[in-house]
């Protein structure tokens, strides 16, 4: 489970940033089933990000999938400069005169399943030159210190918690844009292998971009047995029926093809009016609304069997209130969520501001300022002196700040200052 997440000079964000999913000390945290509860922590199972368009929400979810992505695939990395460049490493702040020169950092708190009382603390500085600074960090209660296993500055690295034949391995592969941690997870060593799974295991979805809602609803998991395709498409119908009563069954057929090997195409079954005969359609000509459910119905039973993390982006796109306030519940409700999967989404849905649905500690603003710096904080910072207080009618009227800075705009000039000669 994830505790908390850091990161600095990253896109929009020049300045630190944290978002923290502790639960706060607040008067609506007295409900136990609210969180889960850890060896002492108390964790939130949801948390929702706000803001303007260009205000920074998106870069959040982007900045922890530009850290899980260097960590699952640097140990690929040769050191010809090749990825530093690449689009997806990590871009710093570009506003100012400063920022582009300074390393971009990132840093996780988690927990691991199977691992009572044991917390984590990871993280890495990376820049045009590679990687500058890299560090694990682990307790085995919650009232111990944390103990080094080991630190990277430059060139320089403390391997010294580990046997002589594993620093040997380490050694033989350290390279200036590959993570100890992932060159190490690559190996099998323990506990850099659990750092690099924690991230392979969180997801990370972005319905913000069309193209990637477009492949999300026609990709489907590799199946290593005809069992687990079968349960895995059973369970298609029931979900889909939650929202869409009229999809009453489905079917799916294997096509075998030269370019592109095995697809699997599935179809909605819908009842034909005046009879018993049921029509048929690909899945691909449902709406975008049920399309992108069926991309999220994979994410949704992996997440909540592993008890994992998952990141969306753009939540409410191409979803009703209703179905994004059924997703968020069905994290809330520890009966739904027994393993402590956890959800953080941006969203610009405002129905979704009612205190008797989020905590305040589970409201976050990503705001830009003037100078173009986003910063991330949450509603849990400020003092709320109703019982009960109308989260959305504060923040449309922008008591919490993180909305669009209005002016008077005409989608065509006015006649008189339009150029006489067009």
């Amino acid at each position: 489970m994830l505790l908390q997440f850091t990161f600095q000079n990253f896109r929009s964000f020049r300045d630190e940033a944290t978002l923290d999913l502790t639960a706060a000390e607040l008067p609506e945290e007295a409900d136990v089933e609210r969180y889960v509860s850890v060896d002492g922590e108390k964790v939130l199972r949801a948390a929702a990000i706000y803001g303007a368009n260009g205000g920074g929400k998106s870069n959040v979810v982007k900045a922890f999938q530009s850290m899980g992505w260097y960590v699952c695939n640097s140990h690929n990395f040769e050191d010809d400069g090749e990825h530093l460049q690449s689009r997806v490493f990590p871009r710093p702040f570009l506003f100012d005169a400063v920022s582009k020169d300074v390393k971009t950092s990132f840093e996780v708190y988690f927990l691991v399943s199977g691992e009572p009382g044991k917390t984590y603390n990871y993280g890495f500085t990376v820049g045009e030159d590679g990687v500058d600074e890299e560090w694990l960090n682990v307790k085995n209660a919650p009232e111990d210190q944390f103990c080094q296993v080991f630190y990277r500055k430059g060139k320089s690295v403390d391997l010294d918690s580990f046997t002589k034949p594993t620093r040997d391995m380490l050694e033989i592969t350290f390279r200036k844009e590959t993570l100890v941690v992932s060159a190490g997870a690559k190996l099998n060593i323990d506990p850099l292998k659990v750092v690099r799974d924690f991230f392979k295991s969180s997801d990370v979805l972005s319905f913000g971009l069309p193209e990637e809602n477009w492949v999300l609803s026609r990709t489907f998991p590799r199946f290593e047995r005809d069992e687990e395709r079968e349960t895995f498409f059973k369970g298609v119908a029931p979900f889909l029926q939650t929202f869409d009563p009229s999809i009453v069954a489905t079917r799916y057929e294997i096509v075998k093809t030269e370019k592109k090997g095995t697809i699997i195409n599935l179809f909605a079954a819908h009842k034909t009016a005046g009879s018993d005969e049921l029509t048929f359609i690909p899945m691909t000509e449902e709406s975008d609304g049920t399309q992108k459910m069926l991309a999220l119905y994979r994410y949704l039973r992996e997440v909540f069997d592993k008890g994992s993390l998952l990141f969306i982006d753009e939540l409410n796109s191409r979803l009703h209130p209703l179905l994004q306030r059924s997703v968020l519940l069905s994290f809330l409700d520890p009966r739904q969520n027994p393993n402590g999967a956890q959800l953080v989404f941006t969203t610009h849905e405002p129905w979704l501001l009612d205190c008797h649905l989020l905590h305040r500690d589970e409201v976050w603003f990503a705001e830009k300022d003037k100078s173009g710096a986003s910063t991330l904080y949450s509603l849990a910072e400020f003092q709320q002196d109703d019982q009960r207080p109308n989260y959305l009618e504060n923040y449309l009227y922008g008591n919490y700040g993180a909305i669009p800075r209005l002016t008077a705009f005409r989608p065509v000039e006015p006649k008189e200052n339009s150029d006489e000669h067009e």
